[in-house]
């Protein structure tokens, strides 16, 4: 798939090292893939000895669509890149730098965006990007996880980049701390509390009415005035309006720093029904 990718994008003929570096697959691994793909007629092998090129067979009915499929991908990529840039640029105060750190690589994964701020306005700038970015999740059907750092947060390797979306490029700054999240780091969550959060997310696929009966939890707590968990709780409420069922269910059982830091005051445990509280109890005691 990333050879087919780079090729279809590509718009020529490539090598096989080029198509390596390219789609990150080892130079072994191009030579393996590509006899079976010429025989499957998908790609045309051009030149002869060393000096053999790659281009997609766009004459086919299978080219054209692959070549739609990863157009789609790329303009989609774009658009999401743009939608990150804007909000991004509208939350306040200004960052130093923002980026994509992390891009999801399957199904239901997260993608990390990272942050460079100075310390007095990070916890501000992410609480306000964090608010921003439910939008872009509802559109995109993605969870996106924030990754704070201030100049003396920096880990000791540079965070990855995989593109700049806002701000100015990281400096080569060296320290040995990690980066933090938008309300403080928290630690993570014991085997048990994971193996509950697994339990549960099993329970909201087979019972989708305890959603609603969380929401309206949310709000009874809410009702009764200011509290030390209402941040989190609104958070709750949100990802709960915008999630789809099947997106919660993997966010909840998830060990993402977000899922982490909302499952300790999961809105699901205190609505349960007592035979799935039972449940509960005798598989994750």
């Amino acid at each position: 798939m990333r050879i087919l990718r780079y090729l279809a994008l590509a718009g020529g003929p490539a090598g096989a090292t080029e198509i390596g570096l390219r789609a990150k697959i080892s130079a072994p691994g191009v030579h393996k893939a590509m006899p079976k793909l010429v025989a499957a007629g998908v790609v045309l092998r051009k030149g002869t000895g060393r000096s053999f090129q790659y281009e997609l067979n766009r004459a086919t009915r299978l080219g054209t669509a692959i070549v739609a499929l990863y157009d789609a991908e790329s303009r989609r990529h774009h658009e999401l890149v743009r939608r990150l840039r804007e909000v991004a640029e509208r939350s306040a105060p200004a960052p130093r730098s923002v980026w994509i750190q992390d891009s999801p690589v399957e199904p239901g994964a997260s993608m990390t965006v990272g942050v460079l701020h100075s310390p007095r306005e990070l916890g501000p700038y992410l609480r306000d990007l964090r608010q921003q970015l439910a939008e872009v999740e509802r559109e995109f059907e993605l969870t996106i996880e924030l990754a704070g750092y201030t100049v003396a947060d920096l880990p000791d390797q540079r965070p990855p980049v995989e593109q700049l979306i806002a701000g100015t490029p990281l400096s080569a700054t060296r320290s040995s701390r990690s980066a933090v999240t938008p309300d403080g780091s928290h630690a993570a969550l014991d085997a048990r509390a994971h193996e509950r959060a697994k339990l549960v997310s099993s329970m909201i696929e087979r019972d989708p009415t305890l959603v609603p009966k969380a929401k309206e939890w949310i709000d009874r707590l809410l009702e009764q005035g200011p509290g030390m968990a209402d941040a989190d709780l609104r958070e709750w409420r949100s990802v709960l309006d915008t999630y789809s069922l099947p997106r919660l269910a993997t966010f909840v059982k998830s060990s993402t720093p977000r899922a982490e830091r909302l499952r300790q005051s999961s809105p699901f445990l205190p609505v349960l029904a007592k035979d799935q509280r039972r449940e509960l109890e005798e598989k994750a005691p």
